[in-house]
């Protein structure tokens, strides 16, 4: 889907991503991990290797009964092509089981650092604890965070990018600038000159109209 409208940059927002799963699902942790590996790596080749991109993210949301999952990119419009292709590309290759295994450890510390040092905050505590005690049975265990997603192995990763990234599930959207800064600038200044070069004319014309004194 694409979607057409006014930004200040001439810059193209893209979203390519699928529906997945709620919070209770066991994969919402293969789906955080993969968020991970798709951070990091997307981030080196499109962005710090290619230059291709102004920002970019992944992400997997979960609700209570259903989830879904974003590959953002912000770029210049002419780079948005390019920029699709190569995610897709990786992600084809996470399917076919291509990626490494140190890559994925990698990740998985990442999200348990990030965790911990949550952790360390009373309100996030709370929201974690809260979140699970809406959800789980009375005598049901809170999920251990870096157990789950310690147990995540590259298998995984391709078994939800199979599952999950079909042509029923997934979703390119594009936010198209169609009118900036620059071109709004660029627009006025011309109705500017435009309107000031038909004052000028009026007045010489009306100027040689009036008769000369003898």
């Amino acid at each position: 889907m694409t979607v057409r409208g006014p930004m200040p940059t001439d810059q193209t927002q893209l979203m390519l991503g699928a529906q997945t799963v709620g919070r209770m699902h066991p994969d919402r942790w293969a789906l955080d991990v993969l968020a991970e590996v798709l951070n990091q790596d997307l981030m080196r080749e499109i962005r710090y290797r290619q230059g291709l991109v102004y920002g970019l993210g992944a992400y997997n949301t979960v609700f209570d009964d259903v989830g879904y999952f974003v590959i953002s990119a912000t770029s210049a419009s002419k780079n948005r092509t390019k920029i699709q292709a190569t995610i897709e590309a990786y992600l084809d290759r996470i399917s076919r089981s291509e990626v490494d295994p140190a890559r994925v450890a990698e990740a998985k510390a990442a999200l348990k650092g990030h965790w911990a040092l949550s952790m360390e905050d009373n309100v996030q505590r709370a929201g974690w604890l809260a979140e699970w005690a809406q959800m789980l049975d009375d005598d049901a265990p809170i999920p251990d965070y870096t157990e789950v997603i310690e147990a995540v192995t590259p298998a995984d990763l391709a078994r939800v990018v199979k599952t999950y990234f079909t042509p029923q599930r997934r979703y390119v959207g594009l936010h198209q600038p169609v009118l900036t800064v620059t071109s709004g600038a660029t627009f006025m200044g011309a109705a500017i000159g435009l309107g000031l070069a038909a004052w000028l004319g009026r007045k010489l014309w009306r100027r040689r109209r009036q008769p000369r004194a003898s």
